[in-house]
């Protein structure tokens, strides 16, 4: 056996002696130089104390055969399978074609050099007799449903979708470890149930690694919780914990899932391996003050280079050194903000900070730099932090006293370009985002001014193609010039994709463009104008409202007052233009929009 003391502290037993798994016994005077081969595979009378005791145990035994039932299936099929169809001879053949290939091969060298034991089999004579003396009458012996090994029959074949439930889930463990956190599957069929490669995801993601089976059990403490599989985040971690589930209390545990189990309330799916559903469980959790009202609103993660004048004040100072955060409690009472912290990103750990409900604050990356680039400022300042926010965007987590998220989000510095070193920040579209639509890029956008609007509201905010390419298609289709491009037009409508986000359209469905020309009336006065489904915010899109008499020669329309409303069918942003003059100050008049696209 070994242990995995640096990593996991887990035990697990050595593929040893796998030399004798095809048949041979150590059990006669003649050891290895004994051919003759054997077709059981449960040996009652061991001379290793450690099997003994192990194989002995009611409840391993009922999960060997369990896993035995499983891999008869996959590996070598039913009795009177052609050897050449099961998974056991195919792996043989493709062995032996690498190892003896025709000519002198090195199993050849071997022989001649080192001969063989007992009967001087070379390698394919040996091969042979494993597929042809040893696997028909193993398979016939495994498959034998009469067959009783250590008082255990091996059971038949187990239900497609077993009753296996998710019962107690510990998301916020009394220690505030977050790596003690774990969640339970119950076995409630009359069988043991082999779990190998099933998955687990919604909440948390794992794979159950092969051989692992849940026995039959009561699966509480009069039946030390056999029939209970405890599935960890941490397995090392589950075994230190000092109230409820532990150690020393026979408890089985896998671990080591991806993610962590929300105080917010989440949805917990196990699959099988075919990605059949076989329980979900909803628990609703109890998030925190920190995780329901705290949230991030702006970042200037690549801020402009230093001017003269920063530079004169504040020697040495760099870029990076006029980074900051803005923070916001969304809610209406004070939030206490002590040990509050990054965990992701960059270093930062709170104080005893109370932050009042609507109220902001930044977290600078060099106070002295913050304060000589924006003197106008008045909401708390803290700061610094260790490391620097990635200019090409990256992953920030934030985390309560207790470890439960309260944001995890990427950005990406692909999303709007003014964003990236131009002096604009990265703002929130709207005043509260839900916490788990962070790292999309149609929550974000530029912000209108450059420097943002640090400590205050945002005053509006602009977007980019490349956010609206983000959203649409993967990266592989973004680098594919027939699909994510610009000028790609993957729909094969009148649109390619950069007039698709102009006018708000699909690109993957064949659609039109709304677009009129009408009577705008403002104030009581009529004007010649046109409605038009466009882009909103749009830094990447100038249009120009043209006017003509004889539609030969056009005149742009200087300051054109726009107005914007909302689809009612749909959400999607109208702009009503028009000109300045009343209608009637000539005999005839027609008007066009022009888009221009400034990637």
């Amino acid at each position: 056996m070994y242990r995995d003391t640096e990593e996991t502290g887990e035990w697990h037993p050595l593929p040893w002696d796998v030399d004798l798994s095809a048949g041979r016994r150590w059990t006669s005077s003649q050891h290895y130089f004994n051919d003759n081969l054997r077709s059981d595979f449960w040996n009652a009378s061991s001379i290793n104390r450690l099997w003994d005791l192990i194989h002995n145990t009611p409840d391993y035994r009922e999960m060997y055969l369990r896993r035995v039932e499983t891999l008869r299936t996959e590996v070598l099929l039913p009795r009177g399978t052609p050897l050449e169809n099961d998974w056991f001879s195919q792996m043989v053949y493709d062995l032996e074609d690498q190892i003896d290939p025709p000519g002198r091969s090195d199993a050849d060298e071997d022989f001649a050099k080192w001969g063989s034991w007992g009967n001087g089999f070379k390698m394919r004579q040996a091969t042979n007799r494993i597929l042809r003396e040893w696997l028909p009458p193993r398979r016939n012996f495994i498959f034998s449903s009469s067959r009783n090994q250590g008082g255990v029959r091996v059971p038949a074949q187990q239900p497609t979708i077993p009753n296996i439930s998710i019962e107690t889930i510990d998301y916020n463990p009394v220690s505030g470890n977050q790596e003690e956190e774990y969640f339970e599957l119950k076995n409630n069929e009359n069988t043991a149930i082999d779990l190998s490669g099933w998955t687990v995801s919604g909440a948390v993601e794992f794979q159950f690694s092969p051989g692992t089976v849940i026995p039959v059990g009561a699966g509480n403490s009069g039946s030390r919780f056999v029939g209970l599989l405890h599935v960890a985040k941490r397995s090392r971690a589950f075994r230190t914990r000092r109230s409820g589930p532990r150690s020393s209390q026979f408890r089985f545990i896998v671990g080591g899932y991806e993610g962590q189990l929300s105080a917010r309330g989440e949805t917990i799916e196990l699959r099988t391996p075919a990605g059949a559903l076989v329980a979900s469980e909803l628990y609703l959790g109890d998030p925190s003050p920190q995780q329901l009202a705290l949230r991030i609103t702006e970042l200037n993660y690549h801020p402009s280079a230093p001017t003269p004048d920063e530079e004169d004040a504040i020697p040495g100072v760099i870029a990076e050194d006029f980074e900051w955060i803005e923070f916001l409690n969304t809610g209406t009472t004070a939030l206490d903000l002590e040990n509050v912290r990054f965990s992701n990103g960059i270093e930062f750990t709170f104080g005893q900070l109370s932050l009042a409900g609507g109220e902001r604050l930044i977290l600078a990356k060099n106070p002295d730099a913050f304060a000589f680039r924006n003197p106008e400022v008045s909401v708390t300042v803290l700061g610094p932090y260790l490391g620097f926010l990635n200019n090409d965007g990256e992953q920030l987590q934030l985390v309560d006293a207790e470890g439960e998220n309260i944001l995890s989000f990427d950005f990406n510095d692909f999303w709007y370009p003014t964003t990236d070193g131009e002096g604009r920040t990265l703002v929130l579209r709207e005043g509260i985002t839900p916490f788990n639509e962070y790292d999309e890029a149609a929550s974000w956008g530029s912000s209108l001014e450059v420097g943002g609007s640090v400590g205050e509201a945002s005053r509006g905010y602009e977007v980019h193609f490349n956010s609206w390419q983000v959203a649409q298609f993967t990266a592989a289709e973004r680098a594919d010039p027939d699909l994510g491009t610009a000028l790609a037009n993957p729909d094969g409508d009148p649109y390619p994709n950069w007039q698709e986000y102009a006018f708000d359209l699909d690109p993957r469905v064949p659609d039109q463009a709304v677009f009129r020309s009408l009577i705008v009336t403002d104030e009581g006065v009529d004007y010649l104008g046109a409605l038009v489904r466009l882009r909103s915010h749009a830094a990447d899109l100038k249009w120009n409202l043209e006017i003509s008499t004889d539609g030969a020669a056009w005149a742009s329309v200087p300051e054109a007052p726009v107005s914007w409303q909302f689809d009612p069918s749909n959400g999607t942003p109208l702009m009503t233009i028009r000109e300045l003059f009343s209608v009637g100050t000539s005999a005839s008049k027609l008007s066009r929009l022009r888009i221009e696209f400034s990637p």
